[in-house]
């Protein structure tokens, strides 16, 4: 039986072609990820501006990641491909990449707040 596709208006795709600080990125990476909310994203970036240490806010990053992207264009070296939802894949991404994924997830959460009302 083949699967239809119903789209619920959220679900996001983009192609990162910069960090998230302007600078290019090596190569450029399609992400489709779910926006956070408002909230989500307001407690992410407190939370990350006020991390005690760069570990903490790696593991930050990487939560937001892992609960937002569903897929993406990153594979191994050997072309497998590398699983948004799995923390240790995630971080094996180059920081450049993280930040322009974080980027675009914080900076929906206020596209998907005026949507709904908020």
């Amino acid at each position: 039986m083949p699967r239809i596709a119903v789209k619920d208006g959220l679900t996001r795709e983009v192609t990162l072609t910069e960090a998230d600080e302007g600078e290019p990125l090596v190569e450029s990476c399609t992400i489709k990820y779910r926006p956070a909310t408002t909230a989500v994203a307001m407690a992410f970036d407190y939370d990350f501006y006020h991390a005690s240490s760069g570990e903490k806010r790696a593991a930050l990053l990487i939560d937001l990641i892992v609960g937002h992207v569903i897929g993406w264009d990153f594979a191994d070296e050997d072309g497998n491909p590398l699983s948004p939802t799995d923390r240790k894949a995630v971080s094996r991404i180059p920081l450049q990449y993280l930040t322009a994924m974080r980027h675009s997830i914080v900076k929906s959460a206020f596209e998907v707040g005026k949507l709904l009302g908020n």
